[in-house]
């Protein structure tokens, strides 16, 4: 079969592309592909709404001083994006470091 051709029990509207044996892999698409701003910004913000007892339109008026210009719900909205995201990463990187402590599995789940 030709490349990028439908096949006999390809679904309608499909383009099946077949990749070869020599094919790189895929590089796994970025979270924040959709987005006009830089990553780091987006961390920035979300990880000032988190860490810090701040209301979304406190974060917006801090970041407003410091030159970037979004509105408290583009806050809300990528800590509900990426906030999950950014806990996960948080956590993945700390269980070693509770596992050695000996609080891995204790009965809290705070690790100093």
């Amino acid at each position: 079969m030709a490349k990028g051709t439908l096949g006999a029990n390809a679904p309608i509207g499909k383009v099946r592309h077949s990749r070869g044996p020599d094919a790189p892999p895929r590089k796994p698409a970025s979270p924040f592909r959709y987005f006009n701003s830089s990553p780091e910004v987006i961390r920035l913000v979300v990880m000032m709404y988190v860490r810090f007892p701040l209301s979304l339109r406190n974060v917006e008026d801090l970041l407003f001083e410091r030159g970037i210009d979004i509105c408290h719900e583009t806050v809300r909205h990528w800590w509900n994006r990426f906030g999950p995201m950014f806990a996960a990463d948080i956590r993945r990187q700390r269980s070693p470091i509770c596992a050695a402590s000996g609080r891995g599995a204790g009965i809290s789940t705070k690790c100093t």
